[in-house]
């Protein structure tokens, strides 16, 4: 394999790397988004239900 190709192919292995990457800190934000909004949630129903008492 001449070296340019070999390069072309590095550099295409970088950009999906850095692709994959993105997607998956996305993800994580997303999931850690929902968390911390369920977290929320379940605080005020305990404190709601915590006042009737």
């Amino acid at each position: 394999m001449k070296r340019e190709n070999w390069k072309n192919l590095m550099e295409a292995v970088g950009g999906v790397a850095i692709v994959a990457s993105l997607v998956f800190v996305g993800m994580e934000t997303r999931n850690s988004t929902i968390q911390a909004e369920l977290t929320t949630r379940a605080n005020a129903l305990i404190a709601e239900k915590d006042a009737y008492e």
